[in-house]
């Protein structure tokens, strides 16, 4: 959408009445917003059905929800957006255009996906290097957690560090991303270079 925006002359426009850092913080809202509402809908829908179908058999009497494991993908759900809006605002201006954008952001997916593609390790070995670097890496964490859960009890300090790290993540991309955004907004058919990817984020402002 950003490349999109910067292809048609739309940037030019808000940026007319907004900072880079407000145009920042209203595609992450309006993207947290969607997603909340969405994942809220799931939930009802998913709820009521359970107390459908236990209003009517035995089938759900043992059924126990995790309100632990729903408290913490909780936790880890926004900062993680925001992250992932930080990343695909930065990819959307350093690209020469929309198809580029588009090839990136679909290899910036498989980095928040990684976690499926290791899973039949759980099995064997839920607790190894690979799934503790999976669940304290930024991109990863939500999903690695969500897999674990089941398979191991996840230590208390594995928990709290990735959130941290999340949170650091999400902080600092939600730093650089407006810095990049201001530089490169305007470069039409253009990428933007390492270096002046570096230029930008050490930019004042």
């Amino acid at each position: 959408a950003v490349t999109d925006e910067k292809e048609n002359r739309t940037i030019e426009i808000v940026t007319t009445s907004v900072s880079p850092k407000e145009f920042i913080a209203g595609k992450a809202a309006g993207l947290v917003g969607v997603a909340l509402t969405q994942v809220i809908l799931w939930a009802v829908v998913i709820v009521a059905g359970l107390s459908l179908v236990a209003a009517f058999t035995d089938v759900m009497g043992g059924l126990k929800i995790p309100w632990s494991l729903v408290g913490v993908l909780a936790a880890f759900f926004v900062p993680l957006f925001i992250l992932a809006v930080d990343l695909v605002v930065i990819l959307g201006v350093v690209v020469a255009d929309s198809r580029q954008g588009q090839q990136l952001v679909g290899a910036l997916n498989v980095l928040f996906l990684l976690p499926l593609f290791f899973s039949p390790l759980l099995g064997s070995n839920p607790d190894g290097p690979l799934m503790v670097f999976l669940t304290l890496f930024p991109t990863t964490s939500l999903l690695a957690i969500a897999i674990r859960w089941g398979a191991t009890l996840i230590p208390l300090w594995q928990l709290v560090t990735s959130w941290v790290i999340l949170i650091l993540c999400a902080g600092i991309g939600f730093w650089a991303a407006p810095r990049v955004f201001r530089q490169g907004m305007l470069r039409y058919g253009k990428r933007m270079s390492l270096r002046g990817f570096f230029d930008a984020v050490r930019a004042r402002g």
